[in-house]
């Protein structure tokens, strides 16, 4: 397109393969606006680029628009027809009526129509409706003519549809059944956005509530739905085979009788397979009913994987049928901790299994004080991403009351509760001196198990007992914790040990603290009894079975 190329303005006709349309000097004034050429916003985009804003601007040949980037006959087609169907409105209008017509009030700025005197008021959530053709099926060439200009949506609809019948072959008949269909359609958008609205204002509802106020909520609705067919009466008496065995079975459950798969079968009937078939089979079609309290439950377990939530799937029909839905759903409901986790059972199993150790590991011949347990439990919580409630329960479950001392594990034994009773002394304590006392310690963290004296005596004099309670002097011994150990020296010591083995020159334990006990003694190990402890614990790994059979090993 060069600047010699005659416009439409000055030859007064536009020439494309072949075809002449004229172009009176009214309609050069026509603005080659957007929404007017809405199929070709290439070629307009180009010209635009090029100061072309009218019509009268064009090239008289439209040829030469194909020297433009991206442009080709395809384009320039679909252009000259949108110049014709905007020349062929009215009796051929002025370029100055057709930007009237253009700017007439719209949809989007008056929020009503009006067709025959009859006023349609449209909601500011119907202007993005759009004028799908697959819609307005009765009116497929009004459709199209809208199409053309830009007119998608009923937002850009002109006010007064009397403006529609300017288009051409468009008449009062074809204005009319649009009208028609427009007001079907706006009904219809309005109820769906309506319920939108309402399901909307409960999320937001909801929102506000706490998590246990939504699961609550959610439960209600539940119940509410299934209320036709949860009912004692309901359940018992259902023509629905699945439902008789649901109900069937959880009566027998509460009633505390068996309720397996093979019972149930042959109360029915039928093979144990098919009757897990019918249940799974019922419990899958509920999954939809209860979509919204399985998500509901899901963000509530969130990273933690656990919510506290108490059920009684036991004493209510409706709840055992949920919880054994959700269960489907990977949710499952603990019932001595009222937790719901989206743990599966074997990792369950195994979560317990590791706290369990764990709370063995910690607490074998330790009394727990209550701030203790809370604080451990907490930090277990963080470091495995479990709320600290779920760790206390089965801390709980797993420790016992002592009296007034504090929390013991419930499996302790004796030889346990000796050594909580030496914990209780950080300077050490002459067992025969204070005999009565360490025994009311011993009963009162055991509940009574030592008869006499004797009986917890023999348990500090045990073999294994010496890597516990090191025998510090004649008659005291003190627990290991409150012994400070130089692991060096000691390892020194054990290498001088089994190479005197190796010669068989040292013969017992007397012999080896006296191979450097001042050194030991300046350590903080007084005699050789301490000694043996300390190796017991600290490095029987390194002494030469062959030559020390009496020395327990690891």
């Amino acid at each position: 397109m060069g600047e010699s190329d005659v416009t439409v303005q000055q030859s007064g006709n536009v020439i494309w393969q072949e075809k002449c349309i004229e172009i009176s000097s009214e309609h050069c004034s026509i603005a080659l606006h957007p929404e007017r050429f809405s199929k070709t916003p290439k070629l307009l985009s180009e010209l635009r680029n090029r100061g072309v804003d009218t019509v009268g601007q064009l090239p008289s040949t439209l040829e030469a628009l194909l020297k433009l980037p991206a442009v080709g006959s395809v384009a320039i087609s679909k252009f000259l027809v949108q110049l014709e169907d905007l020349l062929s409105l009215g009796d051929q209008p002025s370029g100055g009526a057709l930007d009237r017509i253009a700017e007439r009030p719209l949809v989007h700025q008056t929020g009503y129509i009006i067709w025959q005197g009859e006023r349609l008021n449209i909601g500011e959530q119907a202007f993005l409706l759009e004028l799908e053709p697959s819609t307005f099926t009765k009116t497929p060439k009004l459709t199209e003519k809208l199409e053309q200009r830009g007119i998608r949506t009923v937002g850009n609809l002109p006010a007064s549809f009397e403006e529609l019948q300017q288009y051409k072959s468009v008449g009062h008949k074809m204005v009319t059944k649009f009208w028609e269909q427009l007001k079907h359609e706006l009904v219809s958008h309005r109820q769906h956005y309506e319920r939108e609205q309402a399901a909307h204002r409960s999320e937001q509802a909801l929102m506000r509530l706490t998590e246990e106020e939504r699961v609550t909520k959610m439960l209600r609705r539940l119940e509410a739905k299934w209320a036709d067919w949860t009912g004692p009466e309901a359940a018992e008496h259902s023509t629905d085979r699945a439902i008789q065995m649901l109900y069937y079975r959880w009566r027998n459950q509460t009633d505390g009788k068996i309720a397996t798969l093979e019972e149930t079968g042959a109360a029915f009937g039928i093979s144990r397979e098919r009757v897990r078939q019918i249940i799974v089979r019922k419990l899958k079609r509920l999954q939809a009913d209860v979509s919204d309290l399985t998500h509901m439950l899901q963000v509530a377990c969130g990273e933690r994987r656990y919510f506290c939530y108490p059920f009684h799937p036991e004493c209510n029909f409706a709840h055992s049928v949920i919880e054994q839905v959700l269960s489907l759903n990977q949710l499952i409901y603990i019932e001595e901790l009222t937790y719901w986790t989206t743990d599966s059972r074997h990792q369950i199993d195994l979560t317990f299994k590791e706290i369990i150790a764990w709370l063995q590991r910690r607490y074998t011949g330790v009394v727990v004080t209550s701030s203790m347990l809370t604080d451990d439990c907490k930090e277990y919580g963080a470091n495995h991403a479990l709320p600290e409630q779920v760790v206390m329960l089965i801390a709980r479950d797993t420790l016992r009351q002592a009296g007034t001392f504090g929390y013991i594990l419930a499996n302790s034994r004796k030889y346990d509760i000796v050594e909580m009773v030496l914990r209780a002394f950080p300077e050490g304590v002459e067992v025969h001196k204070h005999s009565t006392q360490l025994l009311t310690m011993a009963n009162g963290l055991s509940g009574g198990q030592f008869e006499s004296v004797r009986e917890l005596l023999s348990v500090l004099q045990r073999d294994e007992f010496r890597a516990t309670a090191y025998l510090w002097s004649r008659c005291t011994y003190i627990h290991h914790s409150y012994v400070q150990v130089d692991l060096v020296l000691l390892r020194e010591i054990i290498e001088q040990v089994n190479d005197r083995f190796n010669k068989r020159s040292a013969r017992s334990m007397q012999d080896f603290f006296a191979i450097e006990s001042l050194r030991l003694q300046q350590a903080g190990i007084p005699n050789e009894q301490v000694l043996y402890g300390v190796i017991r614990r600290h490095c029987s790994d390194l002494i030469e079975h062959y030559s020390f059979p009496v020395i327990w090993f690891k």
